[in-house]
């Protein structure tokens, strides 16, 4: 079993940087795995475009439950591998593994079962609903292959890991990248499989991933107890991983369903909007890619430093990592103006797509540093045992202030309306984390 690292101790800058650069290529490569495809389908056609947007809240949706698991599993995983109880941490990684088969046995069948259904009520067309069939029938199928690696590179990221799990997602991308243009286009001995062939390569990439994660979990890290153990001990580890996953989860499980009506929204727009809002976000999540790899590790740092009662180090990881957000935030906002075009050109040259896509990032890159700081405030809050507080904070951003704004600014403003909303709500939402967040450490700290 290898050495474990500890953030319990060293200094902390080094910290956050030397395990946040492994997590910035590997989530970069995690969020690349969606815009590769994106690409590749553009060159389809603008229907398959659309299409491919079409399964955004499907997709988030999922990968949001899974997300959600694996914060709460990497909340209590870190906290006891803080209190230095090694028995715990493996017991912890293991139930939490089994809760995520069983997330995927539920979401596979539902998926199956209502597939018309979901994706009639998401406002496709009937034109469409081939194309997105072709792709999600696949990639239903390989569910597993997502959920089980996310839950288990989160384990390993709490005990203070951050290069396997990165090495794990580039691994991802770069088989995704060498078989999309084979399979969608079907280049030598490949079949031309259209928006099927970018589902069978998703699928192949991840069934890799899962082999190694496991790989890593058993071998390596000695992580994983095969021994049965009762219902009611099972069943306390999954109290604990949901305490805090839960909120995360339904979080996760909204967020996307808001984005679907925001989508029915720019939907009246026409194929070319929805096209470009597709597109445009997704290359907006490869810039906030290093928000995510600072956040996952400042979440077991946290938890961590919690466990071991070293606040000082809590408040610090802070300070610095909301620095660097607002320095992040406005590099990109001189990248998306300077560069925006030539981004959007490359994506999809289709001139009303351009256009949208131009439109997106002028007004979405303001909020970007914004966006960073709820990012670090919401994990902060999950691992701190303030999961519902998060849950509420996201909901709200999305419920009560984004699509309210975007119903009625669309009226007047059209498309421009519904981007400038997504920023104003960004704005609140991060005034009230930050400012949230302080209370409670100041509360926790004190007591």
């Amino acid at each position: 079993m290898a050495k474990r690292p500890s953030y319990t101790s060293g200094s902390v800058g080094k910290i956050l940087i030397r395990n946040s650069i492994p997590m910035v290529f590997g989530i970069g490569s995690a969020i690349a795995f969606n815009f590769i495809d994106t690409v590749f389908i553009a060159r389809l056609g603008v229907d398959e475009l659309a299409a491919i947007t079409f399964t955004f809240p499907v997709v988030f949706l999922i990968f949001g439950v899974a997300m959600g698991l694996g914060q709460g599993a990497s909340a209590v995983i870190s906290k006891a591998y803080g209190e230095g109880d090694e028995e715990k941490v493996k017991r912890l990684t293991t139930d939490s593994l089994v809760l995520s088969l069983i997330a995927v046995a539920i979401f596979t069948s539902l998926g199956f079962l209502f597939f018309d259904e979901i994706f009639s009520l998401l406002g496709a067309s009937d034109e469409l609903i081939p194309h997105i069939s072709d792709y999600m029938m696949i990639w239903f199928s390989g569910i597993i292959f997502l959920v089980v690696p996310l839950i288990g590179n989160s384990a390993i990221r709490a005990i203070g890991d951050t290069k396997v799990p990165s090495m794990i997602m580039m691994t991802a991308v770069i088989i995704n990248l060498a078989l999309d243009p084979l399979l969608i286009f079907g280049y030598g001995p490949f079949p031309q499989m259209g928006i099927s062939g970018a589902a069978v390569a998703t699928l192949i990439a991840r069934f890799i991933t899962l082999i190694v994660s496991f790989y890593y979990l058993t071998k390596k890290y000695d992580l994983i107890d095969f021994n049965l153990r009762n219902i009611r001990r099972c069943g306390k580890s999954w109290k604990s991983i949901l305490e805090v996953g839960l909120p995360s989860a339904l979080t996760n499980i909204l967020i996307p369903i808001g984005i679907s009506i925001i989508i029915k929204f720019v939907s009246e727009f026409g194929t070319e909007a929805v096209a470009a809002f597709g597109a445009a976000s997704r290359v907006e999540m490869v810039t906030i890619a290093v928000f995510m790899a600072l956040s996952s590790v400042v979440g077991p740092f946290l938890g961590q430093n919690w466990g071991a009662k070293k606040p000082k180090r809590i408040l610090k990881a802070l300070k610095l990592s909301y620095s660097f957000a607002i320095v992040w935030g406005l590099a990109m906002i001189a990248v998306f103006y300077l560069g925006g075009r030539v981004i959007a050109e490359f994506v999809k040259e289709e001139p009303l797509v351009v256009d949208y896509m131009i439109m997106y990032f002028r007004i979405s890159s303001v909020g970007i540093a914004l966006r960073g700081v709820i990012m670090i405030a919401s994990t902060s809050f999950n691992v701190l045992g303030k999961a519902k507080v998060s849950a509420l904070l996201s909901i709200s951003q999305m419920f009560l202030i984004f699509i309210p704004l975007a119903m009625y600014l669309s009226v007047d403003y059209g498309l421009e309306g519904i981007f400038f909303s997504a920023l104003i709500s960004t704005v609140i939402v991060s005034i009230i984390s930050y400012f949230c967040l302080r209370v409670h450490l100041k509360n926790i700290f004190i007591t």
